[in-house]
């Protein structure tokens, strides 16, 4: 692992270490939320992502789902990829690969939706340095800022089991799986 990557890793850690200690000395905004998915507004969709991870033989698993206000499944991904198991990489690339999804599909106006605070803090304040985790991280905020609309949200894990349920059927499918209008079996019993 290159060292800058190392020290990339470690600020996350303190920052999210640091986050978990104030949570517990006052009330996060997080506790008054509902834990369940909730509606975006007219006109934008809402996509949710995950990732899972198979240390043992370097794989990955991504899933995606995008609903409409009214809670309709629009469109599911589900991918297998070979990589590294660097939470960091893992979590950079999930994001791409689910901003690609989006934007492969034509729809511009997205809130996304992640439990990971490190995920969503990759797009809000993540620096786009030189490494694999900055460049694929630069790429994502390329594909974002075509669209028309895009904001991004940490949400509790409970809000996103149907995305967990994904990224861990993902793990044993062959590559990658787009299902549009329909409802993959594997979450069928999730709604």
């Amino acid at each position: 692992m290159h060292p800058n990557s190392l020290i990339q890793q470690a600020k996350v850690f303190i920052e999210e270490l640091s986050q978990l200690q104030h949570v517990t000395k006052t009330p996060s905004p997080d506790l008054g939320r509902s834990s369940q998915w909730e509606a975006p507004s007219r006109g934008q969709l809402k996509l949710n992502w995950d990732a899972a991870l198979d240390k043992n033989n370097c794989k990955v698993g991504v899933g995606a789902i995008i609903r409409d206000r009214e809670g309709t499944v629009k469109a599911t991904m589900r991918m297998k990829h070979d990589l590294y198991p660097d939470p960091l990489l893992v979590e950079a690339y999930a994001l791409l690969q689910a901003s690609i999804f989006c934007k492969s599909l034509g729809w511009k106006e997205l809130i996304l939706e992640r439990d990971s605070l490190q995920g969503v803090n990759y797009l809000k304040t993540g620096e786009a340095n030189d490494s694999y985790v900055g460049t694929m991280i630069r790429d994502t905020k390329s594909i974002l800022n075509s669209f028309t609309s895009w904001t991004v949200r940490h949400i509790l894990r409970a809000g996103n089991v149907v995305a967990h349920a994904l990224s861990r059927d993902a793990l044993s499918i062959r590559d990658s799986i787009w299902y549009v209008g329909t409802i993959p079996t594997c979450i069928q019993t999730l709604f």
